[in-house]
C-alpha cells in the first residue's frame, strides 16, 4: 500500500488546495494524525502515524480509492513537507489491477443500477469456472459473483479479461447483505456450489431462513435456489430450512452431473464422494422492495459531550464500536467507528462541529443492520 517513512514532517497550514487535492483540516490523537482530503470525487484520509523512530504517513484503508495512484499523489504532495526520507513506494505505474478495476464494484454500484437484464447471482465463486460458464453461455444476461476470498477474486477477474467477457460483476462483501441492495423481482436465478459446511459455527451458514427470505424478494416468480455441496450434513439442514416454510416447491438430486464442474467437485468426485443438489422454486415471492435509507443525523442542536459517550453498543443484529475520537482545533471532533452487521461490519468517520454531524466520504450502506446501528449513533451521539 501506498506510504513513506520519515524522520520529521512539517505539516503546512490547512485547509490547503494544491494540484486538485484539498487537505481539509488535522484531526489528532496521542500519537496519530488524520487529515480527511478530497481529489475531484474521491474522498479519503490520510493517517500520519509517530512511531518513535520515525514518522509514518500513509491512508486509511477504509476508504477505497482507485485508482491507487490517487493516494499516491496526495501522499507525494506531503512529502514535500517532510525532511530525511527513510522509503518511499509512491512511483505511479501503471497499475495491472487498473485494467480489471471496471468488473469489479463496490456493493454502493447496484444502489443506483439500472436493472434492465436477466440477472444470474454465483455466491461463493472461488476459482470461477462455473461463474464463467454462466457468463459465456449467457452473454445476453448479468452475471454477479459474490466472492471474500481476494486470491479467487484477481483470479477470476483475470479470466475475465482473457475470455473478453462483458456481463460480469464481481462484488467482495457478505452475500447476506448483499441481497438487500438489490430490487425486488430482479434475479433470475442464485447458484451456491459447494459453501463452506461450518459444522462448528453453524450461524455463519450461506443458507438460512434470513438468506431465504431475502432470495424470495429479489428472486423473479418461479426464480431458483441452486444449492450444491459435498456435505450431506449440509444437504440436510439446508432441506430443514427450506421445509420451514409454509409453501415450498423444492427438488433434490444427487450425483447430477453438469456441464462445468468446479476443482472443488473434481476433487470429491475422485475420492467417490456424493454431490448433492437442492434446487428451490420461488413460487412464493416476497413483495417488498429495498430498504432506502438517507443516514442524516438529526436532532444536532442537541450534540452530547463526545468524550464521555457509550464507545460500545450491542443488539442482537448489530453493533456500535467508538475506535478512535480526534480533536479538530479544540472545538470539533472526528470519530472513528466501527457498526453494522458481526460479520461484515462498516467502518466509518463521522466529522461534528458547530454544524452538526455528518459522515465523510460515502454514506453507510442501507442494510438492516447499519440502519439500526445508525439510528442507536444518533441517539448517542444527538439526543
Amino acid at each position: 500500500m501506498p506510504h513513506f517513512l520519515a524522520k520529521t514532517i512539517e505539516l503546512p497550514k490547512l485547509p490547503l488546495e494544491i494540484d486538485g487535492y484539498h487537505f481539509l483540516f488535522l484531526a489528532k490523537d496521542k500519537n496519530e494524525i488524520l487529515i480527511p482530503t478530497i481529489y475531484l470525487n474521491k474522498k479519503f484520509i490520510i493517517k500520519i502515524r509517530d512511531r518513535g523512530s520515525d514518522i509514518y504517513v500513509g491512508y486509511d484503508k477504509s476508504h477505497r480509492v482507485s485508482p491507487i495512484g490517487v493516494l499516491k499523489g496526495a501522499l507525494s504532495i506531503l512529502k514535500r513537507y517532510s525532511k530525511d526520507v527513510i522509503s518511499e513506494n509512491l512511483t505511479i505505474t501503471k497499475e495491472r489491477q487498473k485494467e480489471l478495476s471496471g468488473f469489479q464494484k463496490e456493493p454502493s454500484f447496484f444502489l443506483d443500477y439500472k436493472f434492465d437484464k436477466d440477472i444470474l447471482l454465483e455466491v461463493g465463486f472461488g476459482s470461477g469456472r462455473h461463474l464463467i460458464y454462466q457468463a459465456q453461455k449467457n452473454r445476453d444476461k448479468i452475471i454477479v459473483g459474490i466472492e471474500i476470498h481476494k486470491p479467487s477474486i484477481e483470479q477470476v477477474l483475470r479470466r475475465i479479461k482473457l475470455e473478453g467477457l462483458e456481463n460480469v460483476f464481481i462484488v467482495s462483501y457478505d452475500a447476506r447483505l448483499f441481497f438487500e441492495l438489490l430490487p425486488k423481482f430482479s434475479v433470475e436465478a442464485i447458484f451456491v456450489h459447494f459453501p463452506v459446511p461450518w459444522d462448528k459455527k453453524p450461524h455463519r451458514r450461506v443458507i438460512s431462513q434470513n438468506f431465504i427470505k431475502e432470495s424470495r424478494r429479489i428472486l423473479k416468480s418461479d426464480g431458483v435456489i441452486e444449492l450444491r455441496t459435498d456435505s450431506e450434513r449440509y444437504f440436510r439442514y439446508s432441506f430443514e430450512e427450506f421445509m420451514k416454510l409454509e409453501k415450498s416447491s423444492i427438488k433434490f438430486e444427487k450425483n447430477r452431473d453438469l456441464d462445468v464442474v468446479s476443482k472443488y467437485e473434481d476433487r470429491w468426485r475422485k475420492q467417490d464422494k456424493n454431490i448433492y443438489d437442492i434446487i428451490f422454486s420461488n413460487n412464493n415471492p416476497i413483495d417488498r422492495d429495498r430498504r432506502s435509507f438517507d443516514f442524516e443525523f438529526r436532532n444536532v442542536e442537541n450534540i452530547r459531550n463526545i468524550i464521555n459517550i457509550e464507545k460500545t453498543i450491542k443488539k442482537e443484529e448489530y453493533f456500535v464500536h467508538v475506535e478512535k475520537i480526534y480533536e479538530i482545533d479544540g472545538s470539533a471532533y472526528l470519530l472513528s467507528i466501527s457498526f453494522g452487521s458481526f460479520e461484515t461490519p462498516e467502518r466509518r468517520f463521522i466529522v461534528i462541529d458547530g454544524s452538526g454531524c455528518q459522515y465523510f466520504g460515502s454514506k453507510p450502506i442501507p442494510t438492516k443492520a447499519n440502519i439500526g446501528a445508525h439510528k442507536e449513533i444518533e441517539m448517542a451521539l444527538c439526543t
